[in-house]
C-alpha cells in the first residue's frame, strides 16, 4: 500500500521492495522450518499432507482424527515474486495479497477447528477418567464393606466355637464331683 502511493520515488520503492523480499523470505523460512518431531507442519502437500492422531483407546477409525496440514506455499499466500517497484505493480500486489490473506485465514480457521475438536475430545476423556475413577472407588468401598462383614462373621464364629469349647470343658469338671460322691 505504501508503494502504491504516488509520493514515493523509484529509489523509495526499491527500498520497500527490498523489505518485501526479506519478509517473503522470512515467511518461506518459517514455513520450511516449522516442524514437530521432524514432521513439517506448514508444508501441506510438500510434506506429508496429512497426519493421523489417535484420540481414543480403540483402533477403530472413529478413534482417530485425520488432520490435513496447512499448505503455506508462497504462491498460495500471494507473496511469490511480488513486486512493488511501481505504483501499478504495488496495486496489483495488494489484490494478490488480499487473496493470500484470505487463504491464510482459511488455513488458520481449519487448524483452529482441529484444535477445538481436540480440546473437546480431551475434555471428554478427562470426564470419562473421572467417572471411571469414581466407579472404581465405589466398587472398592463395596468390597471393603463385604470384607469387613466377612471378618465380623468369622470373629463371631470363632468366639462361638471358643464358648462352646469352654462349656464342653466344664461338663467333665461338673461330673467329677458327682462321681466322687
Amino acid at each position: 500500500i505504501q508503494s502504491a502511493n504516488g509520493t514515493y520515488t523509484s529509489g523509495n520503492r526499491e527500498m520497500i521492495q527490498e523489505e518485501v523480499d526479506h519478509l517473503a523470505e522470512e515467511i518461506g523460512r518459517i514455513k520450511d522450518t516449522t516442524n514437530f518431531n521432524g514432521l513439517p507442519l506448514l508444508q501441506g502437500d510438500q510434506g506429508k499432507g496429512r497426519i493421523v492422531l489417535q484420540i481414543a483407546e480403540t483402533g477403530i477409525s472413529s478413534s482417530q482424527l485425520e488432520v490435513e496440514l496447512p499448505d503455506l506455499e508462497p504462491a498460495k499466500l500471494g507473496i511469490k515474486d511480488i513486486s512493488v517497484r511501481t505504483a501499478d505493480d504495488a496495486r496489483a500486489a495488494v489484490a494478490e495479497l488480499e487473496k493470500g490473506i484470505d487463504y491464510g485465514s482459511q488455513q488458520r480457521g481449519r487448524v483452529g477447528a482441529y484444535e477445538n475438536r481436540l480440546a473437546s475430545t480431551a475434555d471428554n476423556l478427562n470426564t470419562m477418567n473421572t467417572n471411571i475413577s469414581a466407579s472404581e472407588s465405589r466398587i472398592r468401598d463395596v468390597n471393603m464393606a463385604k470384607e469387613e462383614m466377612l471378618r465380623m462373621k468369622n470373629d463371631i464364629l470363632g468366639e462361638s466355637a471358643q464358648a462352646m469349647l469352654a462349656q464342653a470343658n466344664q461338663v467333665p469338671e461338673g461330673l467329677l464331683p458327682l462321681l466322687q460322691q
